[in-house]
């Protein structure tokens, strides 16, 4: 006890009494400059009294004010200058003097404290008017940063979130803004204002996965000395190329007006240090072979040539140069003999088809080529001479996007792709010219104009939603055209209804019956939407051990599932179909099963499919599809793999991503559900991060430690492809043991899931909603089912080995007094309607995050009334957390080609497989 009363005795022999003031006001100084605390008495600053004689809330500031002051050691001077104590410095105090109800604004002003978060509000069209508003939406009139804590607007003092350090900007907010300026705009208030809400129309705010800056060198103009400046900068695709740098930026924002969404993407710098180091061993030896004494100096990032070295060095390093970095400002090279320039083709086809011949040139800078003898110049070297004495370069990307569109090349004589029109309209001088233009003209031209179309109102029972009459138009336009499509829509959205209503206008006419692929789970969901839809339609299905084509052949519509085509091929492949339907076609996802065999040898006069995932995993599963849908628009799987997949997937150019979405753009059609059912209420997603019980840990951690050195022997010993079943049994053994340690265990281990579970649903159940619950284990269910027991709960099972779901279904959706469904996440995924529900729990993730979202979305779809309430279990440092990381990786890669976001990442790999066991 001694040494407590030690440790907390004061010594003030040294300190002189000092005069009580009869009353003290403190006064809050905002500027110009650093905002500062003053005390007053008598309206004279005055020097902080002794805390000692006064209590409670001026006790404490005056306290810290005397703590200030020997920490300084009188270095403060009350009565310099500089009035007042820095808040900037030390930002505790105005919380304290808050405390004491008497701060002041100089002219005896009270403060009025509000503790409303303020928010950047930015409103159109432009140019846009940016500024700062409090919650209601009343704009500030003079906004002061105060600290990171505090904003002052005349009177009122806001009491906010802290905003970052950059809140002594924060007046400059107040602006108008151009549209091609917003992005720019928005990423330095994301930087220097991490903490303040944006408001942007209706838009929703999008974290993407972070990308690295790209480098890039800036030329310079050259000076009177002929000295030839030299800049490395941090460069972003779509941004000015010095703007990372001179503004030390750290996102990069794109706004996507399509799906109304900003999306930002933290930035990350590469090391500029190294690249100075190569620049300079280069300039260096170039000096020594001239013999130059002197000619260069480097200052930071900038780069100073002498006139001889300049050009030696052009000559030499220019096309290394534009193989390592972004070229800014190539134009004013023109003193060495180089020119930048922008091919431009001109195209003349004969032919026409899902083949395109024709005759093409290309031209630099005024100069024409023939695409072989550009490719052959090229190969020779990086530079090409034009006819004037110049040279120029070819980007990278163009020789890349030339030899993948032109599917061969004889002197000038070219064949391409039907599907690769689009992609060659920004490389064209003019327009395509020809007769053998005219129709595929025509056909594009109609993408554009689908709703000035004339389409036949479809024999439906019902009234399409104004975007389901979008999407029967696009459906019934490649009904004309003869092309295939995917149907992409978000759950819920009605693509089921969408697709009847093309079948019933397209079998308004005899003909030969369509034939419907699907899960056996949807087959009752699709008699049903028939009957409702289109009872007109003499509807057979075609499963079962009893199943007969030819009765089957005598209807319209034929039902059946994936596993059917697979055993019954040889007799399907014989009949030729009207319509050939692929319900969730994720089916066919991988080409070399003996189901996307199968559903490639059938015959049909049209081809369709239908899929919220069209893309789950990796870019083949794209090209499976749309081998179904137009066989002849990527070539072999060989040449897509070399020619999209691998760039992509590898090597993260966004330029070939692009044209990828563009090529299949016209021929996939997605639409969220925050874009077009604007009366849906809103989904809430949230992950409930859960501790593992030290049992459970000691588990996990022996078998993740032996699982981590086993599968590297065994990759090792047999390779990836060879090991791919034991990886997937060790990683099913760690998720089991993060989600249900019962099941390895003999019930030994609880899963303290179950009792955060036990807690969330007691309050979900008092307040009379229902909730479904999914897990990927059978086990975890089980002893979920239990507990509900115990509970009092009625609930009811949907599992892979449920016979009558449409029972089961209806149950949930009709019985008040049945809460609770669980099932499993692969039973979920499809061909559910479950809107009385609006809590979901998924109990254990699985690295491929379009499976949950399309569980999730069984209850977030047209007909919900609620906001749905989406909770994800995760284990904490555990395999759960490492594959939640992966799913944001994957959705990137989807969003990247589906819905047109940049940025690449890989797919499933050696990598990644570390990583889960790491």
């Amino acid at each position: 006890m001694s040494d407590l009363f030690a440790a907390f005795k004061q010594h003030h022999d040294d300190l002189e009494p000092r005069p009580l003031p009869k009353s003290i006001d403190c006064v809050l100084l905002p500027g110009p400059g650093d905002p500062r605390l003053l005390l007053r008495s008598a309206g004279k600053a005055i020097d902080p009294p002794s805390p000692r004689s006064y209590a409670g809330p001026w006790r404490d500031l005056l306290s810290a004010l005397e703590q200030i002051s020997l920490q300084d050691r009188l270095r403060l001077d009350w009565e310099s200058e500089e009035e007042g104590v820095s808040l900037s410095r030390y930002p505790y105090l105005l919380p304290l003097a808050l405390e004491t109800g008497d701060l002041l604004l100089p002219g005896e002003t009270p403060v009025r404290l509000v503790d409303q978060q303020i928010q950047l509000r930015i409103d159109g069209p432009g140019p846009y008017s940016a500024r700062l508003t409090d919650a209601s939406g009343e704009a500030l009139h003079y906004p002061v940063g105060i600290s990171q804590g505090f904003v002052l607007d005349q009177d009122r003092l806001y009491r906010i979130p802290p905003l970052g350090d950059g809140f002594r900007s924060l007046k400059h907010l107040g602006t108008l803004v151009r549209e091609e300026e917003l992005p720019r705009f928005l990423s330095l208030a994301r930087t220097h204002f991490p903490g303040l809400p944006l408001h942007f129309k209706e838009y929703r705010l999008h974290m993407a996965e972070a990308d690295s800056l790209q480098e890039g060198l800036i030329f310079s103009e050259i000076d009177r000395d002929g000295f030839l400046t030299l800049r490395l900068a941090l460069a972003y695709p779509g941004y000015p190329p010095d703007f990372f740098t001179a503004y030390d930026a750290a996102e990069a924002v794109e706004i996507n007006h399509g799906e109304e969404r900003i999306i930002c993407r933290p930035t990350v710098a590469p090391d500029l240090g190294r690249s100075i180091k190569r620049l300079r061993s280069s300039i260096l030896k170039i000096q020594k072979e001239l013999d130059e004494a002197d000619g260069f100096f480097i200052d930071g990032t900038r780069m100073n040539l002498a006139p001889r070295l300049a050009e030696r060095f052009i000559e030499r390093e220019l096309p290394a140069l534009a193989k390592r970095f972004l070229l800014f400002g190539t134009e004013h090279l023109s003193r060495f003999r180089f020119t930048p320039s922008r091919p431009k083709l001109s195209l003349r086809l004969s032919g026409g088809g899902d083949i395109l011949r024709g005759e093409c040139r290309v031209e630099l800078n005024g100069q024409n080529f023939a695409p072989q003898e550009l490719l052959e110049l090229h190969r020779e070297s990086q530079f090409i001479a034009l006819n004037d004495g110049r040279r120029t370069m070819l980007d990278e990307q163009f020789i890349r996007r030339l030899t993948r569109i032109l599917k061969s090349i004889n002197n000038e004589e070219v064949t391409l792709s039907f599907f690769d029109l689009p992609l060659i309209q920004e490389m064209l001088d003019e327009q395509i010219e020809g007769p053998g233009a005219l129709e595929p003209a025509r056909i594009y031209r109609g993408f554009e104009e689908l709703e000035s179309k004339p389409a036949p109102v479809p024999p439906i029972n019902g009234t399409l939603r104004e975007y389901q009459e979008s999407g029967y138009r696009w459906l019934y336009y490649l009904h004309r055209i003869g092309l295939g499509g995917c149907l992409a829509d978000d759950m819920g959205l009605g693509k089921t209804v969408q697709t009847i209503s093309l079948l019933a206008t397209v079998h308004s006419s005899p003909g030969a019956p369509s034939l419907i692929i699907l899960p056996k789970s949807l087959i009752f969901n699709w008699q049903a939407e028939l009957a409702r839809f289109a009872p007109q339609l003499r509807v057979a299905s075609y499963y079962g051990s009893g199943r007969e084509l030819e009765e089957a052949l005598g209807h319209e519509i034929i039902l059946t599932t994936y596993t059917v085509v697979r055993n019954d091929i040889a007799a399907l492949r014989k009949h030729r179909f009207r319509y050939l339907i692929l319900d969730e076609a994720q089916n066919i996802k991988n080409l070399g099963s003996r189901i996307t065999r199968a559903s490639l040898l059938l015959e049909a006069e049209h081809r369709l499919a239908i899929s919220g995932t069209p893309m789950e995993n990796n870019l083949m599963e794209l090209y499976s599809l749309f081998r179904f849908l137009n066989p002849g628009m990527f070539g072999s799987a060989k040449e897509f793999q070399r020619q999209y997949a691998n760039p992509i997937q590898n090597e993260h150019c966004q330029v070939t991503a692009e044209d990828l979405r563009r090529k299949i753009g016209p021929f996939l059609l997605r639409r969220l559900k925050g874009e077009v059912a604007k009366d849906l209420p809103e989904k809430s997603e949230q992950i409930l991060y859960v501790e593992m019980e030290e049992d459970q840990r000691r588990l996990y951690e022996a078998r993740r430690e032996y699982f981590s050195k086993s599968v590297r022997e065994k990759v090792e010993r047999e390779g990836l492809a060879e090991s791919q079943i034991y990886i997937l049994q060790a990683i099913s053994e760690l998720r089991q043991i993060a989600t249900v340690p019962e099941s390895r265990s003999s019930g030994l281990v609880e899963s303290p899931k179950r009792e955060l579970l036990r807690q969330s649903l007691a309050d979900v159940f008092a307040i009379d909603h229902k909730a479904v619950l999914f897990s990927n284990f059978l086990g975890s269910l089980e002893h979920l089912s239990n507990d509900l027991e115990e509970m009092g709960v009625r609930h009811l099972f949907l599992t892979g080995s449920t016979r009558d779901r449409r029972e089961v279904v209806e149950r949930f959706q009709q019985e008040e007094d049945t809460r609770a469904l669980l099932m499993t996440l692969k039973t979920g995924g499809v061909g559910l309607n479950l809107t009385v529900a609006d809590y979901v729990y998924l109990l254990d993730p699985w690295w491929n995050i379009a499976a949950e979202n399309q569980a999730v979305d069984r209850c977030h779809r047209i007909g919900q009334r609620n906001t749905v309430f989406a909770y994800k279990l995760i284990a904490r440092e555990s395999i759960e957390e490492r594959i939640v990381e992966l799913q944001e990786q994957k959705r990137e890669l989807f969003q990247a080609v589906i819905s047109a976001d940049s940025g690449m990442v890989k797919s499933f790999t050696r990598e990644d497989i570390d990583f889960m066991l790491s």
